[in-house]
């Protein structure tokens, strides 16, 4: 709709204006939730569906990867079978500073910002 149009524009710029200053929470709380609001994820009608704390692997470069992901989006209606999105809260070491600029680019390639 309208509306949605209008709110992920205003998403996508607040995004790009505070890419550099946000932490990983901050962008969980005032990016990504904001948008997971506005879809009905449990609607079966849906090609994809919310999933959260769960394990996924696949294999790249001839080994086996895995991990656990906080929370995804993928096909499949009671167990993800292949996602299209996932969001992953990294744990930061001590003395490691990051800014989560490579998840703001994933969530924004998401919604194509």
């Amino acid at each position: 709709t309208h509306l949605e149009n209008d709110k992920l524009t205003t998403l996508c710029k607040k995004l790009n204006f505070y890419i550099r200053g946000w932490n990983e929470t901050e962008l969980r709380e005032k990016f990504i939730a904001q948008i997971v609001e506005m879809i009905d994820f449990d609607n079966p009608e849906l090609a994809v569906a919310a999933f959260s704390e769960r394990f996924i692997e696949a294999n790249y470069e001839n080994k086996r990867v895995r991990g656990k992901a906080d929370w995804m989006v993928a096909n499949g209606e009671f167990r993800p079978e292949k996602p299209f999105f996932f969001y992953t809260n990294t744990k930061r070491k001590k003395i490691v500073l990051t800014i989560p600029l490579g998840k703001c680019w994933e969530q924004c390639a998401f919604l194509n910002c």
